[in-house]
């Protein structure tokens, strides 16, 4: 846990000096923030905090009994492929990822909403570019969080196998993901409404998936589609997901750009 945390602790220090640069540089010389300036500087502000650490501990944690356990979860599940240990940790990230990022980044667009602080920034700055650079921010905190625990299980457990399919897959479950969190949040009059909906919906996916395997009906059958825990194990399918994550994005820039702020 000393070296994962080293590691954060040194990537939010380099985003940290190379955000206030670029915003410098940029406003001085082009009398704008681009995208690059902008996505470091939340990526500095909002990932240093109590809740972050405490996420990327139990992150850490999770990847520690995977490693500790892997010949466990090996004699469970079918390992002779190798990649068994990675294909249940990806879907134990997936379980505990919709609470985590409702948790962290419920109130991503509304608080700035409601605090104005992206008064400060619309001047230089159009309002999709916010946008994008805080959900991009949520995205490659989780990202890390899942590249850095997939390292480290493949350098310490022989018998783990690489699949680019489950990575992708995984990747694209938290894109889509943080679409959704986002885009409540966009709609949401305060925090707490915010909060409250992100945190209904991060129970009530999960539920109809797993209902969805135990009961037949129809009406589950069709709302699985929409929930990312049905392409964890998908491959051409998960594009679908991709779709869906798109298109949440644009309704949500949308939304953002008509709100009086």
């Amino acid at each position: 846990m000393f070296v994962f945390n080293v590691i954060c602790f040194y990537f939010l220090k380099k985003v940290e000096s190379c955000s206030f640069f670029l915003i410098k540089w940029t406003v001085l010389h082009e009398g704008r923030i681009n995208l690059a300036s902008l996505f470091l500087f939340y990526m500095k502000r909002d990932l240093k905090s109590f809740k972050t650490a405490i996420v990327s501990a139990v992150y850490f944690f999770i990847t520690y009994l995977f490693i500790r356990y892997g010949d466990s979860v090996g004699r469970i599940f079918d390992n002779s492929d190798g990649i068994a240990i990675l294909k249940v940790m990806y879907a134990v990230f997936a379980f505990v990822g919709f609470l985590f990022g409702a948790s962290l980044f419920s109130n991503i667009i509304s608080q700035g909403i409601s605090s104005r602080d992206f008064r400060f920034i619309l001047p230089y700055k159009s309002r999709r570019v916010l946008y994008f650079s805080k959900f991009l921010m949520s995205f490659v905190f989780f990202l890390l969080q899942i590249l850095i625990a997939t390292i480290v299980v493949l350098v310490f457990r022989e018998d783990a196998v690489f699949s680019s399919q489950q990575f992708c897959n995984i990747s694209i479950f938290y894109f889509y993901m943080l679409s959704i969190i986002t885009f409540i949040s966009t709609i949401s009059k305060n925090d707490r409404t915010a909060m409250l909906l992100n945190i209904i919906i991060s129970i009530i996916y999960p539920a109809i998936f797993l209902f969805s395997n135990f009961v037949n009906n129809n009406v589950l059958d069709l709302l699985l589609w929409i929930t990312p825990y049905h392409y964890i194990e998908k491959t051409w399918e998960v594009l679908f997901l991709m779709i869906l994550s798109v298109a949440f994005l644009c309704i949500g820039v949308s939304v953002f750009e008509k709100k009086e702020i």
